[in-house]
């Protein structure tokens, strides 16, 4: 049976592992979504870019 304290530092090792895969997960998944809405803005920019300004 492992000690205690090895019990211990294998645990917080698999808490920071996670806690770093969930970090990059969620930096890649706010790029993602970023990057949609840019695509969305955009696309609606083409769609209206033919009609005139109204002031």
């Amino acid at each position: 049976m492992l000690s205690f304290q090895l019990q211990i530092l294998l645990h917080h090792g698999r808490m920071a592992r996670e806690v770093l895969i969930n970090g990059i997960i969620h930096v890649d998944f706010t790029h993602v979504l970023i990057l949609s809405s840019a695509h969305v803005a955009l696309d609606k920019y083409r769609l209206n870019a033919h009609k005139p300004i109204s002031l």
